[in-house]
């Protein structure tokens, strides 16, 4: 499964109170809230809003499933938490909660009251018919977070502020607090020393013992974001932009902590020190949560002059950006520039930014982002991404002395070519280039994708154009097919298109089908010139990209998946009005197929059978029908809502009807005629071989050389199988 993110919509909102009401909640977080299952379909979001109540919300009707209102003189101390079980197959949902201030209770019980519910579930919701019980506990301390254990089930989490922790049942008598002990449940509790941050990793078995296993010191200052996840991977976010990440490993006896890869410094969002005089730094608008594995979700909002909603997906295991997506910045954030917002698991405000009298009702929201994310960190969902997240990341601009991996020769020649570009040269660059090539060079991996690098390098920009790539460098590596799509970020397309989909062998659907939609576009942009007698410009022209005609045709007879394609196709032409220039060239081809007769051995293919090219650039029937299928299972609707798209739709059903019938009327001679077309099919190819090509002795007799090419094929290895046994 392959990660992606999609459009946050908006699960619940809250009205904020004003400041002049609320001055004993001038430093309290608006929203609290807390997913402690997200993989569950049982899973439910948490939410305590202060001076207003607890609510639990169910996000798969985006409708609240229990509420309780709790009135203006309540607040909370952390976000509160929620479990769903099974009892006698009657569903229960158990909610705790701790209280800082209340009617309720005394002002020495502050931080130390949980009130807990127990509340059955009918359909998604709180049944009417069953009682609501509510239970106020006691604790000797101060509680700064509750947590549920999904490894045991029956106990309770609660942690204070230095970090001590303490294991209760499930109405919080406590059981343990610190005492010896090796397997079971691992919590990880980060520490601030003054200038330094302590990561300590504790061990709790089912019988309540528990342990300190691990520890580690970072030497930093501001802390803004810490996260673990069941697999063991660590990440610590500090206000600098450094990310550090750790790995919690075991060699059976003993636990262990270490640093798993090299820290990542991130730029290009708000909540990062800015050199810009009159931009604002907000260390609140930025969130990470683990999502499983060595998968983290980071969100944030983008530094520009047109802020928007950053949601990055990294595997911290091997430091690579898995999707992306950015969208407008929602407005029930109610984002200043000055004031900006603050980012969590949910998105929130503080209350004390909302000034007295302010005309505006501001509220807090919360957001759902569907994510779709792999299983397990594996090496091939991070291959090819190493410079996905190049916008997000600080690049080392140290200058190396030579490049690792070349010659010094070639590393002269990258250096120069560098230097032509970044100065909008390409011609210097191509000059260069093709000296060093007159002295019949050898092109390594390494250095080719080096080139590369240099030939795009359009992230760079000169008076607000990017620099321009050079084509003649990059048609000298197609010709001697040393280019893989791989090799560079994006990919080939569209740049030399043509001679890309015929000398690279790596290239995927996506960008294929990519390509088709720019294609698809100078197409309107030409016959919507060509009908206007106003027109007197030429139209623009796609440069290096051929025409639609050309393009299918290459993309048609280049080899791709089925499933892949299909998915390239719903991505990049959801819109009928672009399918149907694709689906009037299809027609033509469909019919010319139909039309023709079978390739018998004439004296035209006994002079033409040595070229394997189809005549006027025509795919074969074959791939045509293969590549129209894909389209109907990707489009089909879309193109019955269209009307335009029905005559050419009828068309294609009226030449392929015929066609059908005749295939299911030839199929029953399959057999009989087997030998037959073996036969035609041997002289096809010994014309195709051209008259030098070693024939067979026919003076040896027939069932000497039958006898001969068995033998041949029982020393040679043919099909084979392999399989696993798992004991």
């Amino acid at each position: 499964m392959s990660a992606s993110i999609s459009d946050p919509f908006l699960l619940s909102s809250y009205a904020l109170p004003s400041a002049s009401s609320s001055s004993s909640f001038k430093h309290k977080t608006h929203i609290l809230a807390n997913q402690e299952h997200p993989s569950s379909s049982d899973s439910f979001v948490t939410v305590a809003v202060q001076r207003d109540g607890v609510h639990v919300l169910d996000p798969s009707t985006l409708h609240p499933a229990i509420s309780y209102t709790l009135g203006p003189s309540t607040s909370f101390s952390c976000s509160p938490v929620s479990r769903t079980t099974r009892v006698d197959g009657v569903k229960k949902c158990t909610t705790y909660v701790v209280v800082d201030s209340s009617p309720d209770i005394k002002s020495d019980e502050r931080g130390r009251t949980v009130w807990i519910w127990e509340e059955h579930l009918s359909g998604g919701v709180m049944s009417g018919d069953a009682p609501r019980t509510k239970k106020s506990v006691l604790l000797p301390h101060p509680v700064s977070h509750i947590h549920l254990l999904d490894s045991l089930p029956e106990r309770v989490l609660l942690v204070r502020e230095n970090g001590s922790i303490a294991i209760s049942d499930m109405q919080l008598s406590i059981r343990a607090r610190w005492r010896a002990s090796s397997q079971g449940v691992v919590v990880v509790c980060f520490l601030r020393h003054a200038d330094t941050l302590q990561v300590s990793v504790v061990a709790i078995d089912p019988k309540d013992n528990v342990q300190n296993v691990a520890s580690c010191i970072l030497d930093e200052q501001k802390v803004l974001e810490a996260t673990c996840s069941s697999a063991g991977y660590l990440s610590v976010l500090t206000s600098s932009g450094i990310w550090h990440s750790f790995q919690l490993e075991s060699d059976g006896a003993d636990l262990s902590l270490s640093p798993h890869i090299s820290s990542l410094r991130l730029k290009g969002l708000t909540f990062l020190p800015s050199s810009q005089p009159q931009s604002y730094t907000h260390a609140s608008e930025i969130a990470v949560a683990a999502l499983g594995s060595a998968h983290a979700l980071l969100v944030g909002i983008s530094a520009s002059s047109s802020p928007e909603l950053v949601l990055l997906l990294w595997d911290l295991q091997y430091g690579v950006l898995l999707a992306s997506h950015t969208c407008a910045v929602p407005s029930s954030l109610n984002r200043t520039k000055k004031d900006g917002s603050t980012l969590m698991l949910v998105a929130r405000e503080h209350a004390a930014q909302r000034a007295a009298g302010d005309g505006h009702v501001s509220r807090s929201s919360i957001l759902v982002v569907p994510v779709s994310v792999p299983r397990e960190s594996t090496i091939a969902h991070a291959m090819g991404r190493a410079n996905a997240g190049a916008r997000w990341l600080v690049s080392d601009s140290t200058p190396k002395a030579e490049v690792e991996g070349v010659d010094p020769a070639q590393a002269k020649l990258l250096r120069v070519m560098r230097k032509e570009i970044d100065q909008s040269r390409p011609e210097g660059a191509e000059k260069a280039f093709f000296e060093w090539a007159g002295r019949d060079p050898s092109l390594e991996h390494i250095f080719v994708k080096q080139v590369l690098d240099i030939v795009f390098r359009n992230e760079h920009t000169r008076s607000g154009g990017a620099i321009p790539y050079s084509p003649k460098v990059l048609r000298y590596l197609l010709d001697r097919r040393a280019v893989s799509s791989a090799m560079v970020v994006g990919g080939l397309l569209p740049q030399s298109a043509a001679m890309a989909l015929i000398a690279v062998i790596d290239i995927p659907e996506d960008d294929m089908v990519l390509s088709l939609r720019i294609a698809i576009v100078h197409h309107h942009q030409t016959h919507a010139a060509a009908d206007d007698s106003m027109q007197v410009d030429p139209a623009p022209s796609a440069s290096d990209l051929p025409s639609l005609h050309d393009l299918l045709a290459l993309c048609i007879s280049y080899p791709s998946s089925p499933g892949a394609l299909r998915v390239a196709l719903r991505t990049h032409l959801p819109d009928a009005v672009d399918l149907v220039p694709i689906l009037a060239i299809l027609d033509r081809w469909v019919a010319r197929g139909c039309a023709e007769d079978a390739p018998f051995l004439s004296d035209t293919h006994l002079k033409d059978a040595h070229d394997g090219r189809p005549p006027d650039g025509v795919p074969p029937l074959d791939k045509v029908l293969a590549f129209l299928q894909a389209l109907l299972d990707a489009s089909f609707l879309a193109l019955l809502s269209h009307p335009p798209a029905h005559a050419v739709l009828r068309t294609l059903s009226a030449r392929l009807q015929p066609a059908l019938a005749l295939h299911n009327t030839l199929v029953q001679l399959r057999g009989p005629l087997q030998p037959f077309a073996a036969a035609h099919a041997r002289a096809v190819r010994d014309a195709a071989r051209g008259p030098s090509a070693p024939k067979a002795d026919m003076r040896v007799d027939w069932r000497k050389r039958k006898r001969a090419a068995h033998e041949r094929a029982e020393l040679a290895l043919g099909l084979y199988q392999v399989e696993e046994l798992v004991l």
